[in-house]
């Protein structure tokens, strides 16, 4: 499934996600790297989107990830 990630109202990446993994397989395009989260600016090279460091790193990060409910729309 490809999906968008997003911070708040800002595009960050498009990535490929597979549910039955429960993990990012491919990584698209990074729109906007100064909106990754933190955990994850050490392992990004814009030259190797796809490093499987950074991929790993992202799909833990990503686990439990949700909208929170009360959050403002």
């Amino acid at each position: 499934m490809l999906c968008v990630l997003m911070n708040k109202n800002t595009e960050v990446m498009v990535a490929e996600y597979d549910e039955g993994l429960k993990a990012f397989t491919n990584i698209t395009e990074i729109k906007n790297v100064n909106y990754v989260p933190y955990i994850l600016k050490k392992y990004y090279d814009k030259n190797s989107i796809n490093d499987n460091k950074f991929r790993i790193m992202l799909s833990d990060w990503f686990k439990g990830r949700g909208i929170p409910y009360l959050r403002d729309k």
